[in-house]
C-alpha cells in the first residue's frame, strides 16, 4: 500500500472502530469501493492502535479493575469510594455474562457466516446495509430512553448484563456496531449514560484482545510474518489509528452523556445506500 492508503484506512478504523457506525462494515465498503488489499499484519496492527486508546483512556479504571482483587479494602476510583474484593469479582461476572451470548452464537454460526462469505458476491452487501439499518433501529431507540442517575459498577443487575450481552449478538454481522449495540442495550435496559459507555468499552477490551491473539494466529499458521520493509506503514497506522480512535472515543463518550448519539443513525443513511447500490448492481 502506498502512504495514502496506509493513512486513509488508518482514519477509518480509528474513527468507525468506536463511533457506533461499524469498523467492519465500513472496511468492508471501502475495499470494494476503492479495490484495497489490506494485509492480515497491517490489519493486526491498527487495531492494536485502537486498543492502546481504550487503555489510555480507562487507564485508571483498568488498573482499578486488576488491583482491585489483590485487598481486602481498596479505594477505588472506579466505584468512588473504598471497597471490597467482593465488587471488584462481581464486575468480572458481569463481563462474563455480557459476553457468553455472543460468544455461543458466534461459535455455533462461525462456519455458516464464513461460508456466505466465500460463496456470496452480491447478497452480502444486501446483508451489509440491513446490518446498517438494524446499528441505526438501535440508535434510534436511545431515544426514548429516560435516564436513570444510576451507577452501572454498584447497581447494574444481572439481568442489564444480559441485555447488553443479547445486544452485543447482532454484532457478529458486519454492519451492526458493537460499540453501536452495547450501548444501545445498556442504555434500554436503565443503565447510567455515562456508565453505559464506560461498561461497554471496558467490556471491549478483552474482545479485542481476543480478536487480536486469533488473527496472529491465523497468521502463523499461514507463514506469514511481519515484514520488515513494511516497518513504516506498521508504525504510521499504529500511531494514526491510536490518536484518531482516542479523538473518535472521546467524541462519542461526549455524546452519550448529551444522550444524542441517535445522531449517528442520521449519518449511516449514506452506507446502508451505497451497500443496496453495490448488492444490487453486483
Amino acid at each position: 500500500m502506498d502512504f495514502l492508503k496506509v493513512i486513509f484506512i488508518s482514519i477509518v478504523q480509528g474513527i468507525a472502530e468506536f463511533l457506533p457506525i461499524s469498523s467492519s462494515g465500513h472496511i468492508f465498503l471501502l475495499k470494494k469501493i476503492f479495490n484495497l488489499n489490506v494485509d492480515m499484519s497491517f490489519d493486526i496492527i491498527i487495531h492494536l492502535g485502537t486498543l492502546f486508546s481504550i487503555i489510555c483512556i480507562y487507564f485508571k479504571d483498568i488498573k482499578d479493575l486488576i488491583s482491585g482483587v489483590f485487598y481486602t479494602s481498596y479505594k477505588s476510583s472506579l466505584f468512588e469510594g473504598v471497597t471490597d474484593r467482593n465488587d471488584y469479582l462481581r464486575i468480572y461476572s458481569l463481563f462474563i455474562v455480557s459476553i457468553l451470548p455472543a460468544a455461543i452464537v458466534g461459535f455455533l454460526i462461525k462456519d455458516v457466516l464464513n461460508t456466505y462469505f466465500v460463496i456470496s458476491n452480491s447478497k452480502i452487501f444486501i446483508l451489509v446495509g440491513f446490518s446498517f439499518v438494524l446499528t441505526s433501529v438501535f440508535l434510534i431507540l436511545t431515544a426514548t430512553v429516560r435516564y436513570k442517575k444510576t451507577a452501572i459498577l454498584k447497581k447494574m443487575t444481572y439481568k442489564q448484563a444480559f441485555a447488553i450481552g443479547f445486544f452485543q449478538i447482532f454484532a457478529l454481522l458486519p454492519g451492526v456496531s458493537r460499540a453501536g449495540a452495547t450501548i444501545s442495550g445498556a442504555l434500554l435496559s436503565g443503565v447510567d449514560k455515562k456508565e453505559a459507555g464506560r461498561f461497554s468499552f471496558l467490556l471491549s477490551i478483552p474482545l479485542i484482545i481476543a480478536a487480536f491473539i486469533l488473527e496472529l494466529v491465523d497468521i502463523l499458521q499461514g507463514e506469514l510474518i511481519f515484514q520488515n520493509n513494511l516497518i513504516w506503514q506498521y508504525i504510521v497506522g499504529f500511531l494514526v489509528s491510536f490518536c484518531i480512535g482516542f479523538l473518535a472515543l472521546k467524541l462519542l463518550l461526549k455524546m452519550i452523556q448529551t444522550g444524542k448519539i441517535y445522531f449517528f443513525a442520521i449519518y449511516l443513511i449514506i452506507p446502508i445506500v451505497v451497500s443496496f447500490i453495490i448488492g444490487f448492481s453486483v
